[in-house]
C-alpha cells in the first residue's frame, strides 16, 4: 500500500555522474525479503549525493534499506563505506554484511534510521563514500517529515528527568539515530500500521529475562488523544497493551 518511485536518471541525484554507480538486481531473494524496496541496488563506485529539496524542520531519514545479499559478481562482504547527512558524519567504514551477521534474532535485511533536522534554505543532502578500494550500496531511501519538537525539544522544554536540577536536553542541532524501538506487551507493527511517520515498531519479548510475575496487560480502553499526547506520538495499539512487573523484579535486557 506505499509507492516508491525509482531512481534511474532521478531529478535527486542529477549532479553525479552515470560511471559513478551501478545498478544491479540481487541474485537471490529470500523468503523474508520484499521485492521493493530490497531486490535491486545502486552500488557506488565512487562519492555519491542525493540531494532532496525539503522544507526546514526535522526529517526521519530511513535510507538505508540494506539487503547484503549477492549482485552480479560482487562480494557484497568487502563493501565497506561511510555515510553523511549535510554536515554530519552517521556512519564510518560501515559494512553492512557483518551487521547483518551480527543481528539478533538473525535477519535477512535492515533499516538504518535518523532524525536529521533540515536549516532554512538548505536541501538534505545524503552522501555515500565507499572506502579505499572498496565500493557502498543501497536498496532504497525514505525521507519522512516529523512534527517539530516531536524528540528535539530546546532547552525550554527538557526531554528527560535525571533527578534533582538535572535534565536532558536536545536541540535540533543534535541528529539522533534509532536503536531500539519496542511496543511493550504487544505485538510487531510493520510501517503501514503507525500512525503517519511509518515507524516500525517490535515486540519485547527477545528483550526479556526471566518471565516470572511477568504478563502483558490488555486494558481494553479507548486511548484518547490530546494536544500534549497527539495521535502521531504512537499508534493506539503501542498505548493498548503494557506489561505487568509483578511482585519478582524483571530485567528488560537491551543490546
Amino acid at each position: 500500500g506505499r509507492s516508491w518511485d525509482g531512481d534511474p536518471q532521478s531529478k535527486f541525484a542529477a549532479s553525479n555522474p552515470p560511471e559513478a554507480s551501478s545498478v544491479f538486481e540481487a541474485s537471490n531473494q529470500d523468503p523474508s525479503v520484499n521485492q521493493v524496496p530490497y531486490m535491486t541496488a545502486r552500488i557506488f563506485h565512487s562519492k555519491f549525493t542525493y540531494t532532496f529539496p525539503v522544507l526546514p524542520g526535522p526529517k526521519f531519514v530511513r535510507l538505508l534499506y540494506f539487503y547484503p545479499a549477492s549482485y552480479s559478481n560482487l562480494d557484497i562482504s568487502t563493501s565497506y563505506f561511510s555515510f553523511s547527512a549535510n554536515n554530519y558524519r552517521l556512519l564510518n567504514n560501515f559494512s553492512a554484511s557483518l551487521t547483518v551477521s551480527a543481528i539478533i534474532p538473525p535477519v535477512d535485511y535492515f533499516t538504518k534510521e535518523f532524525i536529521i533536522t533540515v536549516r532554512d534554505n538548505q536541501k538534505l543532502e545524503l552522501t555515500f563514500i565507499p572506502s579505499p578500494a572498496s565500493f557502498s550500496f543501497i536498496n532504497g531511501i525514505e525521507i519522512v517529515s516529523m512534527p517539530d519538537s516531536f524528540y528535539a525539544r530546546g532547552h525550554d522544554n527538557p526531554l528527560t528527568y535525571v533527578g534533582p536540577d538535572v535534565h536532558t536536553f536536545l536541540d535540533n542541532t543534535t541528529e539522533l539515530e534509532t536503536v531500539y524501538r519496542l511496543n511493550i506487551g504487544g505485538q510487531d507493527i510493520g510501517s503501514t500500521g503507525d500512525t503517519v511517520m511509518y515507524r516500525t515498531w517490535n515486540q519485547d519479548l527477545e528483550y526479556l529475562i526471566g518471565q516470572a510475575g511477568n504478563t502483558p496487560y490488555l486494558p481494553g480502553v479507548k486511548i484518547k488523544y490530546t494536544t500534549k499526547t497527539p495521535a502521531y506520538s504512537a499508534p493506539v495499539i503501542v498505548y493498548s497493551t503494557m506489561r505487568s512487573m509483578g511482585p519478582e523484579p524483571l530485567l528488560c535486557l537491551f543490546s
